[in-house]
């Protein structure tokens, strides 16, 4: 994201950090356990949150690293720069996999989730916070119409995204879910379906 895109994104999601986001993180950063990967780590808002006691490594994705830029001592964490359509590691090797506010701009978010699906252990947990299309038809219209303008601003952010039906198309199980502000933030955790009721659903979808 662009320079002018950030203070366009950090404009629009300030008041929703302070009021909401913060407290949102609190609540499921501190569930992350084992190895652990986070996509899209930004400027590394989670870490505060991370119960490292619980957690024996975490793994600092980002697609366009800022070079030069350090987000934190700690030696159980270590950054790297990756897609997430395309993640660098193989099958079954974590523990927690946690994105936070990423799939609203991830180009072919059913690849990226297949990803994630493909790295997180059999019994392994997926943390997730977005902001969606918003459950009001009023304001579920608005977002429509702005998100072309909000895109193109935001470096692909898009206000429309319906990522709870993705996770789930995804192969995976919702565990818990909440949507926030009427509708515009959904957090929660989920879980890889077993392999043989994913391709059952999936024949039947």
């Amino acid at each position: 994201m662009g320079t002018f895109g950030r203070i366009y994104y950090n404009i629009f999601m300030y008041p929703f950090e302070k009021i909401l986001l913060g407290r949102i993180r609190r609540n499921l950063m501190g569930k992350a356990r084992g190895n652990s990967l986070e996509i899209g780590f930004g400027t590394g808002v989670n870490l505060k949150y991370y119960d490292f006691e619980a957690i024996d490594s975490i793994i600092l994705l980002e697609r366009n690293m800022i070079k030069g830029v350090s987000v934190t001592d700690n030696k159980k964490v270590s950054v790297m720069e990756g897609d997430v359509m395309e993640l660098p590691f193989e099958d079954n090797t974590f523990d927690t996999v946690i994105f936070t506010l990423v799939f609203c701009s991830v180009e072919h978010p059913e690849r990226g989730l297949s990803e994630m699906r493909r790295v997180l252990k059999d019994n392994g947990h997926l943390i997730f916070i977005e902001h969606v299309v918003p459950e009001g038809k009023t304001m579920k219209k608005i977002a429509g119409s702005v998100n072309g303008t909000w895109s193109s601003m935001s470096n692909g952010c898009n206000l429309n995204r319906d990522t709870v039906s993705a996770i789930r198309d995804a192969g995976f199980h919702i565990v818990e879910s909440d949507f926030s502000r009427k509708g515009v933030f959904v957090s929660g955790t989920a879980k890889k379906r077993r392999p043989e009721a994913f391709g059952v659903e999936n024949q039947l979808s």
